[in-house]
């Protein structure tokens, strides 16, 4: 599994968020508690999904990356 992190600490990503079809699997804006640990988030930030193949093969993981 290859997974793509992305964060910002001046610009939130909830409309890119509500208007792609990436496969995200989590998000936060700057200000959210975290959970389940204690904490306020310091950035907006957002990650997905990009492979499925196993985490020791990078080289199939990249192949799986479609640029646009």
């Amino acid at each position: 599994m290859c997974v793509f992190h992305v964060s910002s600490l001046t610009k939130s990503f909830k409309r890119f968020i509500d208007q792609t079809g990436l496969p995200i699997y989590q998000s936060h804006e700057k200000g959210e508690e975290k959970k389940p640990v204690k904490g306020i988030f310091e950035d907006f930030g957002f990650s997905c999904d990009v492979s499925k193949k196993p985490w020791d093969n990078f080289k199939r993981q990249t192949d799986d990356i479609e640029v646009v």
